[in-house]
């Protein structure tokens, strides 16, 4: 099904939040999909669209179906100031396994540090996880 990932999920959280949704690589499956229902409207920009106020209801049922939690983790969004896309969700992530890395020693390897700091070891470490 096409809203069990995190970045279709943003896309429903980013369109029903801000009122608008842009066309990304990574949710291109989600923007296509919304973009041929009716609650969706195209927008004067470019690979972008709006949600019609009017049938914002259907589109927040569709969230509260696909992704229960939502609200937390858009509450979670907000107080850290991070916009509902991808790359916030991202940041949140990474600044919420941040919290629960334990004292470590001065030199650590490359690999431990990134399974530590991102979702996985081989995970880059960007300058944000480095801090």
């Amino acid at each position: 099904m096409i809203w069990e990932s995190d970045n279709a999920r943003l896309a429903l959280l980013e369109l029903l939040s801000r009122g608008t949704l842009k066309r990304r690589r990574a949710q291109e499956e989600a923007y296509d999909a919304l973009a041929e229902l009716p609650w969706t409207r195209a927008t004067g920009r470019r690979d972008e669209i709006g949600v019609v106020e009017e049938r914002r209801t259907e589109l927040a049922s569709l969230i509260d179906r696909v992704w229960p939690a939502w609200r937390d983790e858009f509450a979670d969004l907000v107080a850290a100031g991070l916009p509902p896309t991808p790359e916030g969700y991202s940041r949140l992530l990474d600044s919420q396994r941040a919290v629960g890395i334990p004292e470590l020693p001065e030199r650590i390897n490359r690999r431990t540090a990134a399974a530590l700091a991102a979702s996985h070891s081989k995970a880059s470490l960007t300058e944000v996880r480095r801090r």
